[in-house]
């Protein structure tokens, strides 16, 4: 999956060093030096920044899911269940983390938007709607299916060893890895309502 993105991104360079090319040569200064100058520094910005988009987003799904892990790990999701814990404690421990879970949903979305790969994108956007779901509805089935979803992107996009719960599009090519990709899409669809 990662190379598909670095195809990517590296067709989007052969594609935008032309046109850095064309500029610097036509439109900007029509001296080799100085032309030659700006490809080299367009070269370098944009090189930094497509490695710094796939670090950033790698960052982000392990600390999402990290907090998540906090969130729902050992028994602590049992916190955001009705009947599992007194009215006022259960709506203080969702006001706990509602700015955490927002962030995260956020975050997602703007990936979802930035990334070229579709099946990438939809299940960031997955994410972003089922824990925004879980949050405005205080639904801890949708809470647990947030952590599924971002468990498996850590661990199918940044290659941690661990199994999968089934719960996203990327990397699950055998039915039985897709176990809950019909919970999610739900959740997801009930979200946009």
């Amino acid at each position: 999956m990662k190379l598909f993105i670095i195809i990517s991104l590296l067709s989007t360079m052969v594609i935008l060093s032309a046109a850095a090319f064309y500029v610097s040569r036509v439109i900007t200064d029509p001296k080799e030096e100085n032309a030659d100058a700006a490809i080299e520094k367009f070269h370098a910005s944009y090189n930094e920044s497509a490695a710094e988009v796939e670090a950033v987003l790698e960052d982000t799904i392990k600390k999402a899911h990290t907090d998540l892990n906090d969130i729902t790990g050992y028994g602590n999701h049992t916190n955001y269940k009705s009947g599992s814990v007194n009215k006022e404690n259960l709506a203080e421990n969702w006001a706990e983390i509602d700015s955490e879970l927002a962030s995260h949903a956020d975050f997602a979305r703007d990936a979802a938007g930035m990334v070229e790969d579709k099946t990438l994108s939809n299940d960031l956007k997955n994410f972003s709607d089922v824990t925004l779901f879980a949050k405005d509805n205080r639904d801890h089935k949708a809470l647990l299916y947030s952590h599924r979803i971002i468990h498996d992107l850590d661990t199918i996009y940044n290659g941690v060893e661990k199994s999968i719960f089934g719960a996203v599009h990327i990397g699950s090519g055998d039915d039985d890895k897709k176990k809950h990709l019909e919970a999610v899409e739900v959740l997801a669809e009930a979200s946009s309502e």
